[in-house]
């Protein structure tokens, strides 16, 4: 049986519905992407299949771009061909970006919330830089947005945590986390030594002072200026109300947080907190955060 008469037709109805819209659908996707805006598509057909690939002046793409530049390409064709099948209703990316991306690492966040408005979008990603870009955007474009962690704990990965890890914790996150670890440190204090509780006294303070930074940027500030951010948020400056009674507490509690984290002469020999102080002090950061809230 000779196949030539339908690999013909194959190609013709391939050019006709599909290689247009396809073409233009992946243009615009590599204008979102801010990739190469020279790729080429090229089809060949054979045995009533067609196949595609994608080259730069009849080079295939792979042999003259970077592994970024591949990347954006390659993401481009993906969200292409997802488009393509009106029949999709969710999509799985796992990690979308590397290191040679930081560059689209905004144009990529953007476009993936984008097309979460269209359909259901997970992401799986190590980038704790690219996480924070997605949670922006997703804020910006009002798109509803969860998450969760997967974690190799003790040895055992694939541990599902719905907490974030502390670095990208919020202030509200951190005062539970700095409560659960005040438990624990209320038994180091009653069973361990004076050595082990004095290590542990310390962590939870250091803890406790980073928490009190974040509350600057978060509570204070209202998120105009953070860490991680790929932007200033100018339109939040007008909600930033400082009192004299607000810096005093911060200065208090970076004072008392800071104290027992520095190193100390031997010859002062100074006894850490216990925890009933240590739980006065986080009580004392609680009541400034529910004072001086986030915008």
């Amino acid at each position: 049986f000779n196949t030539k008469s339908i690999t013909i037709k194959q190609g013709e109805l391939f050019t006709t519905h599909i290689t247009e819209k396809y073409t233009d659908t992946f243009t615009n996707e590599c204008q979102l992407l801010n990739a190469p805006k020279v790729v080429q598509i090229s089809q060949k057909n054979a045995r009533g299949s067609t196949l595609r690939k994608l080259q730069v002046a009849g080079i295939v793409a792979n042999s003259v771009l970077s592994e970024g530049e591949q990347r954006a390409i390659s993401l481009a064709d993906f969200l292409t061909e997802v488009q393509m099948n009106p029949n999709n209703k969710g999509v799985f990316f796992d990690d979308p970006i590397t290191s040679q991306d930081h560059h689209r690492r905004e144009k990529i966040a953007e476009r993936l919330v984008g097309l979460a408005s269209q359909k259901q979008v997970i992401v799986f990603t190590h980038d704790i830089a690219f996480f924070i870009r997605l949670k922006i955007s997703a804020e910006i474009a009002n798109t509803p947005l969860s998450y969760t962690t997967i974690r190799n704990t003790g040895g055992t990965p694939g541990v599902i945590n719905p907490q974030l890890p502390w670095i990208v914790q919020p202030v509200k996150a951190r005062i539970g986390t700095l409560k659960d670890m005040l438990v624990r440190l209320k038994k180091i204090e009653k069973e361990k030594s004076e050595d082990e509780y004095l290590f542990a006294a310390k962590s939870w303070y250091s803890l406790l002072r980073e928490a009190w930074e974040r509350a600057v940027e978060e509570r204070l500030l209202k998120g105009v200026v953070e860490r991680f951010s790929f932007r200033i948020q100018t339109q939040k400056i007008k909600k930033i109300i400082v009192t004299d009674d607000l810096i005093n507490e911060i200065e208090i509690g970076m004072t008392e947080s800071s104290k027992w984290v520095h190193d100390a002469a031997a010859g002062l020999n100074p006894t850490p907190p216990d925890t009933t102080k240590a739980e006065s002090d986080l009580k004392f950061f609680e009541d400034f955060a529910a004072k001086c809230v986030a915008a």
